[in-house]
């Protein structure tokens, strides 16, 4: 009896300390190095890709993401289409087919930037894959830990789960509009160390798109990310643009959520933890559905086959204790008035963003500030209860409208609410008008 008792205890020990059966059955594949994963698109290995399949306006898409580490070598079949150099590495591939020519985008990452490397190949072209485009993402934007990142429509109903450095002296800065709408540019007014990459629109602005949302690396044309201190918490937000349907949401190589037939997400809020990100809080919709839904990341650094593998897990309780646990320092409360084009870096940054016409401008909290009253010049728009707060102002402006948004928390409840300036006053309005208004704004 001893003799199997500790037989057991042995081999228990043995799982433990060994890692994952998986791994055990394929010695070869867990002693990989990251840059010897290779991705063939015609023979995929389930132990280290993740294949997703659609059909979109007629062309076949493909998306590759490894598992547990980046590609280092891509090819079709025997041909090889690209092999990394030094300490480059493909971290997903999407493959399109549409009336007999397929074309392949490499997302590439290194320690010298990154890029998308295209290329094609036609079915009466017997000469192979071809390079046709190496086009650099834009340079890491510096976001300051308090500017705030587009963010999705958040309704009017309260929002439940269903369920770095120091700044410079504060300083005032005005910012030229019309040279904005000129430049038809990103202005951030305050750079930090903490830096996010954002990938230049890959879509026409106005067009509708099914996409996949890399928490990591935010595509331009799917949303704006913009970092912000949710009362005293480092979060981003994400805000994602007018007719643009987020199926899948990531974060580098891990999934966190897949929607299902006819679900999307519209709102998406990310918390920070040393610099990583920890929990998402997602908001979908499916028909007339909303679901709001919390996610929290778990690692495994042992691999043992008893807990959970590292990734991330929905999360159904004390979710928001969980959140309050990322808090540092205090929380001060702070007026803004849209009006003026000041701002102060010590409280709050402004980021303001030219598209389709539409001058916008984002008010993003910093520092433990949170906002209490916002203001027209001597007009008061909105003031919050005692346990409420705005952590992001969402401002759109032309010559013929203007309208608002504002981000709150109250306790464990994100909610949003909406206004229209109508002549001289400011109205309150739902969010599916102010939805329709500015997709209307900037089609026009």
């Amino acid at each position: 009896m001893k003799a199997n008792l500790l037989s057991v205890i042995t081999f228990l020990f043995h799982l433990c300390s060994c890692g994952n059966v998986e791994e055990d059955r394929d010695a070869s594949e867990s002693s990989r190095t990251p840059l010897d994963v290779s991705l063939d698109i015609t023979n995929i290995n389930p132990l280290t890709t993740n294949e997703y399949t659609d059909v979109m306006y007629g062309a076949f898409h493909t998306s590759f993401f490894p598992k547990n580490h980046p590609f280092g070598k891509i090819t079709d079949g025997k041909e090889e289409i690209w092999t990394h150099v030094g300490d480059e590495r493909c971290t997903v591939v999407f493959l399109n087919y549409k009336e007999g020519v397929s074309r392949l985008n490499l997302h590439i990452l290194s320690s010298t930037g990154s890029e998308i490397r295209y290329y094609e190949r036609k079915a009466e072209d017997n000469s192979g894959w071809k390079s046709v485009q190496e086009r650099p993402l834009s340079q890491s934007s510096e976001i300051s830990d308090g500017t705030v990142g587009e963010s999705d429509v958040t309704s009017d109903d309260s929002v439940r789960e269903e369920r770095k450095s120091q700044p410079p002296a504060p300083s005032k800065r005005r910012l030229n509009l019309l040279s904005v709408i000129s430049r038809g540019s990103r202005s951030n007014s305050y750079h930090s160390e903490r830096q996010f990459e954002e990938v230049p629109p890959q879509t026409p602005v106005g067009a509708t798109t099914l996409s996949i949302l890399d928490l990591t690396h935010p595509d331009a044309s799917i949303c704006t990310a913009i970092d912000v201190n949710i009362t005293g918490i480092l979060s981003r937000v994400y805000i994602i643009r007018p007719k643009t349907e987020v199926k899948m949401i990531i974060s580098g190589n891990y999934e966190i959520w897949e929607g299902a037939p006819k679900e999307r997400c519209t709102f998406c809020i990310s918390f920070f933890k040393n610099g990583k990100q920890n929990m998402v809080l997602l908001r979908t919709k499916a028909s007339f559905k909303l679901c709001y839904k919390f996610y929290k990341f778990k690692e495994n650094p042992t691999n043992c086959v008893f807990t959970k593998k590292t990734g991330w897990y929905l999360s159904t309780k004390k979710y928001i204790e969980k959140i309050n646990k990322l808090r540092i320092g205090t929380v001060a409360r702070v007026s803004l008035d849209i009006s003026s084009e000041n701002e102060d870096i010590d409280k709050y940054v402004l980021t303001v963003d030219a598209v389709g016409g539409l001058v916008t401008r984002y008010y993003a909290t910093r520092n433990g500030f949170v906002i209490g009253q916002v203001s027209y010049e001597h007009e008061i728009i909105w003031e919050g209860k005692a346990n409420q707060a705005c952590f992001l102002a969402e401002l759109h402006l032309n010559e013929d409208i203007a309208l608002l948004k504002l981000y709150l928390r109250q306790s464990e409840l994100f909610s949003s609410c909406c206004f229209k300036k109508r002549e001289d006053e400011w109205k309150k309005i739902d969010y599916k008008t102010f939805d329709r208004l500015l997709d209307k704004a900037l089609v026009l």
